[in-house]
């Protein structure tokens, strides 16, 4: 989300702001966007569900937290999130026993006569 906000603020820059006069309200209207958004997003810190399944998503991993839009808050929600996830996988599931199905035989190769 952050990501497309970021987008579409760098493109309302780029234009002339005296020719089109209503760029500048919208342009105001995205940064009350982004407060919003930061706002709610500052609450979900136990929330952990989203980004562990982010983490875990091989294809964007913790790349989503390095993005600049997550830069200018205090926090490292990369390293942040990271940890506890990592946190989480150790209390409450390394300790577990893992059924590992035992081989039916099937595919294995006879010994020949």
């Amino acid at each position: 989300m952050f990501n497309q906000v970021d987008t579409i603020e760098t493109k309302l820059s780029a234009v002339d702001q005296r020719r089109e006069p209503w760029i500048k309200e919208l342009i105001i209207s995205f940064d009350s966007l982004t407060r919003k958004l930061r706002d709610y997003y500052a609450k979900t810190h136990e929330a952990f569900v989203y980004a562990d399944g982010v983490l875990l998503n091989p294809w964007i991993k913790a790349g989503l937290f390095k993005n600049p839009s997550w830069k200018d808050d205090t926090r490292n929600w990369a390293e942040e999130y990271i940890g506890n996830c990592r946190t989480r996988y150790i209390n409450y599931y390394e300790t577990l026993t893992h059924l590992i199905p035992h081989s039916s035989g099937i595919g294995q190769k006879r010994k020949h006569a």
